[in-house]
């Protein structure tokens, strides 16, 4: 998270979602109930007390690298995605986005 901090500053991106009527969840869970059962999204940085419990546990994540840890933390499903300079998709080929995938090796539309 320090690139966006200092890329774009994280916390004008904040602002901006709480202005939109978003929940900021980076540090924080948010529950939604659907009858009676309980899903739970939890930001990167959400722990200890702070750790989702629920029926299903959603993690929200910047980089796609976090699934690698995050079903040790309890996670169910991890929504984690983010594009570096390669926004321009040339062609597929194995379900990797090329010419992202040249220098990304999670250069996927999405990946399980």
């Amino acid at each position: 998270m320090q690139r966006l901090q200092s890329g774009v500053g994280m916390q004008r991106v904040r602002d901006t979602v709480v202005a939109a009527g978003g929940k900021w969840i980076h540090s924080g869970v948010e529950k939604i109930f659907h009858g009676d059962r309980v899903i739970s999204m939890s930001g990167p940085e959400a722990s200890g007390a702070t750790m989702p419990h629920g029926d299903l546990r959603i993690l929200c994540a910047h980089n796609p690298r976090i699934w690698k840890t995050a079903r040790h933390r309890g996670f169910d499903l991890v929504l984690a995605g983010h594009l570096h300079g390669c926004q321009f998709v040339a062609f597929e080929f194995r379900d990797r986005l090329y010419p992202g995938a040249f220098f990304y090796p999670y250069c996927y539309l999405t990946h399980q």
